[in-house]
């Protein structure tokens, strides 16, 4: 429960800075962005545990980038995700990264725009197995594409799909796919 308080306040202090930034890096102006999607386990999850499509939940903090020689197009953020699986023994899993995103040029495809992200950061995996929890915590992450509306409407949102990895409990790996919506506030 230390570790999900600590990422949470971590969390929570990177969206607080990153709302006081005075140069906001993307075209809408706006740099928190939420993420929700349906999660897919693969691997041990699915196949050892029957794992079901679960939920994900997501919130990043984009922070400018100017100055630092990343170039343009290329977005540093920080944030969490907390994942929620159906299975034999039921997943949660809550964490918090650091990331970088790469937008591409869209050419004349309209106003939104095409991109890259990976992230990584410290995870905290759980499974309820009837009896009682089993954890660990260490290392996970995603890695993600997706498309931007950057330029519809007063909140823009976008169309992700990734690949997470998060920290394996005695030997279970964590690990699957998620499709979702963005959008930004």
């Amino acid at each position: 429960m230390k570790t999900v308080a600590t990422a949470l306040a971590g969390i929570l202090a990177t969206c607080a800075m990153a709302a006081t930034d005075k140069a906001p890096q993307n075209d809408s102006g706006k740099n928190v962005e939420v993420t929700v999607a349906a999660a897919f386990p693969t691997g041990d999850v699915k196949d050892q545990l029957n794992g079901d499509t679960g939920w994900m939940l997501g919130i990043d903090s984009y922070w400018n980038s100017a100055g630092m020689n990343m170039g343009k197009g290329t977005n540093i953020f920080f944030g969490g995700r907390a994942f929620w699986v159906g299975a034999d023994a039921d997943m949660k899993a809550i964490g918090a990264h650091v990331g970088l995103r790469f937008d591409f040029q869209t050419g004349g495809m309209g106003s939104g725009v095409f991109y890259a992200k990976v992230a990584g950061g410290y995870y905290s995996s759980n499974f309820d197995v009837g009896g009682g929890d089993i954890a660990d915590t260490g290392f996970g992450g995603f890695a993600a594409l997706g498309y931007s509306m950057t330029g519809h409407g007063s909140t823009p949102w976008g169309l992700e799909v990734g690949y997470y990895w998060l920290p394996s409990v005695t030997g279970i790996d964590n690990t699957g796919w998620y499709a979702g919506a963005t959008f930004r506030f």
